[in-house]
């Protein structure tokens, strides 16, 4: 891949990068030339960012690699530097049999640990299912227009000072998760769902 090129356009660079799609580039003044992205994206983050509005494309993507330890006071080891320099050579062979199951294999082994974690940060951004959860009861009796859980799930979202989906999307998540959309004289409304909090 090219060192310094300049892209054209405004797109999310994310998913540009890792889709595996061939990408055109230049440097400044110079010819323009095409290539596939390589390497691995890598965001370390205090909180997720907001993929609430992202798609399973971008899920597919992404791994949550949790780091739950925190090492100060007594668990903190001030040799650690020294202690590593001196494993050193041992350290750099594991990373080159590492890079090299990696490059035969083609993708990153499984782990239960971040598997866990990636599932629980996609279920966090997934705001019609939080919401749901905490507004709503699953009934096969329930019942409510369409409009009226919008409006409550924007409500909802509000109070948590984060954008709500647009009415079309909303409305997609909600077939998506399995709840049935009908249509009736007063307009839509969705089957098998209820609000319990309001």
């Amino acid at each position: 891949m090219p060192d310094f090129l300049f892209f054209s356009g405004t797109v999310f660079w994310g998913r540009v990068i890792t889709g595996g799609d061939q990408l055109s580039g230049r440097h400044n003044y110079g010819e323009q030339e095409s290539f596939r992205p390589r390497g691995k994206l890598l965001l370390s983050t205090n909180e997720m960012p907001d993929w609430s509005r992202e798609s399973d494309a971008l899920w597919r993507r992404v791994l949550v690699i949790p780091f739950t330890q925190q090492f100060s006071g007594k668990s903190r080891d001030n040799d650690l530097d020294d202690k590593l320099a001196a494993e050193a050579s041992g350290i750099l062979n594991w990373l080159i049999a590492g890079a090299h199951d990696y490059l035969k294999g083609g993708e990153l082994p499984k782990c239960p640990q971040v598997d866990a974690a990636t599932e629980d940060a996609r279920e966090r951004a997934d705001s019609v299912r939080m919401w749901i959860d905490a507004e709503c009861e699953l009934s096969e009796k329930g019942r409510i227009s369409a409009q009226r859980a919008y409006d409550a799930y924007s409500r909802f979202r509000s109070k948590l000072g984060i954008e709500p989906l647009t009415i079309q999307k909303f409305r997609a998540r909600m077939v998506n998760l399995g709840i049935e959309q009908k249509r009736i004289k007063q307009g839509n409304e969705y089957v098998g769902v209820r609000l319990i909090n309001i």
